[in-house]
């Protein structure tokens, strides 16, 4: 069977974004369980149905403000990170329009220039 799915890039590629969309389903709902919440109780909060949940986990492409939501209603707070050879910026993703919130430097030297400053410059 694997390798008529190997041959067809279509299907490969369909194949590998199923077997993604469960290992992150899996991901959403071991964190609800490992918090002690079931989907009802999680629904309960994020004021949705059972069902709603379901689908949230098993979704495979979410909404920062959906996962975000997800997180605090399990108690936690959303945190992002845009990591870089010679930075990291931390994103506290718990309110709308999440803006950096802290800065590590990983390097000594800095890819920025004379440009520097926040937001870097597009051009």
């Amino acid at each position: 069977m694997r390798e008529p799915i190997d041959a067809d890039p279509v299907r490969r590629s369909r194949v590998d974004d199923y077997k993604l969309a469960l290992r992150e389903a899996v991901v959403l709902a071991q964190l609800r369980e490992s918090r002690a919440v079931t989907q009802q109780e999680l629904a309960g909060a994020l004021e949705v149905s059972q069902p709603n949940v379901s689908r949230i986990e098993h979704q495979d492409d979410l909404f920062l403000s959906t996962l975000r939501s997800y997180v605090e209603a399990l108690g936690g707070r959303l945190e992002l990170r845009a990591v870089f050879d010679d930075e990291t910026l931390v994103f506290d993703a718990s309110a709308p329009g999440a803006t950096p919130t802290g800065l590590v430097r990983t390097g000594s030297s800095s890819r920025r220039g004379s440009r520097g400053g926040w937001p870097p410059s597009t051009r």
